[in-house]
């Protein structure tokens, strides 16, 4: 039977009139495809501030320069490395996205979220909305951010 998990990271646009845009950038620290992601020292970073106001809306995306006789596995499992140049997009509002989704969340489809402070996100309690969950997902008693389905806010 095929696998119903996606390997993409943006999901789907939403067609308006506004643009996603695409870009590329230093990573200044590893980052994982579906991060959220901030600048710092002109490099990207994971978002490293929960609850952040001045959230940027930018994720991460697979890395396009893989080398399939060296990386093995998935690109949305591949991470950057500090120094490597990462594939990043800025998306309009609506855009579904596989971003990650913090360690022991629990979301329900439709909850508001925003940054975790590590990348990831986590249900809204204040700060800015970064994204809406476009599915429920429980990660109580996880070892780890895991996948989500969002949509941009």
């Amino acid at each position: 039977m095929a696998s119903t998990t996606p390997n993409i990271i943006l999901l789907q646009t939403n067609g308006g009139g506004e643009r996603t845009i695409h870009d590329e950038a230093l990573a200044g620290g590893t980052i994982t495809p579906g991060m959220l992601l901030t600048w710092s020292s002109g490099t990207l970073i994971a978002n490293a501030t929960a609850a952040d106001v001045d959230a940027a809306i930018v994720f991460a995306d697979l890395n396009p320069y893989l080398d399939p006789t060296v990386d093995t596995g998935p690109a949305i499992d591949t991470t950057y490395l500090t120094g490597e140049v990462v594939r990043y997009f800025i998306p309009q509002r609506g855009d579904k996205i596989y971003a990650l989704l913090e360690d022991e969340g629990n979301v329900a489809k439709g909850a508001a979220l925003q940054s975790d402070g590590a990348g990831a996100l986590e249900a809204y309690t204040s700060g800015r909305i970064v994204a809406f969950a476009d599915e429920a997902v429980n990660n109580t008693g996880g070892s780890g951010a895991v996948r989500i389905k969002v949509r941009a806010s």
